[in-house]
């Protein structure tokens, strides 16, 4: 299950790379992404996984750096952790995908989990990012073949 889900996540980031060179609005901050949009882009890859495997056990993870006061989200997918958006920080050549840990996780210490529907469904990303149109354009960039930008 684990490598499908890794095959997932590269996915979901070539679809958030390839809508940023398009030019297309997708959550806030995927005109920069991965510079920014960590929580729009964990948001819709959870759905994805919780969509596609509704076995596994999926939480979004909120990150706080109180010295920094800055925010960052990852996924966790039955105890392995999804960050799409890792490799915008110093010293993360690469996303996180499919690891026990993010070396993250110290500097973001300060954590609120997210779980079911407040995960997705009771998320409102604001008109200009409306969730069917963004979900018919994941999915369509999905159904197509593809190649991997991901480095790593």
């Amino acid at each position: 299950m684990t490598a499908n889900i890794i095959e997932l996540a590269k996915e979901m980031r070539a679809t958030y790379e390839r809508g940023r060179e398009e030019g297309v609005g997708l959550f806030i901050g995927s005109f920069r992404f991965p510079l920014s949009g960590s929580e729009g882009a964990s948001r819709y890859f959870a759905y994805m996984v919780m969509t596609r495997y509704p076995e596994c056990r999926v939480r979004l993870v909120k990150g706080y750096d109180q010295l920094r006061l800055e925010q960052h989200f990852w996924v966790v997918v039955d105890d392995r952790v999804y960050d799409l958006a890792s490799d915008r920080f110093d010293g993360m050549s690469a996303p996180v995908m499919g690891e026990s840990d993010t070396p993250l996780s110290a500097r973001f210490s300060e954590r609120r989990f997210i779980d079911g529907d407040a995960i997705f469904e009771n998320w409102h990303p604001g008109e200009r990012f409306q969730k069917a149109r963004v979900l018919r354009y994941i999915n369509h960039r999905l159904a197509q073949p593809h190649l991997h930008l991901v480095k790593g």
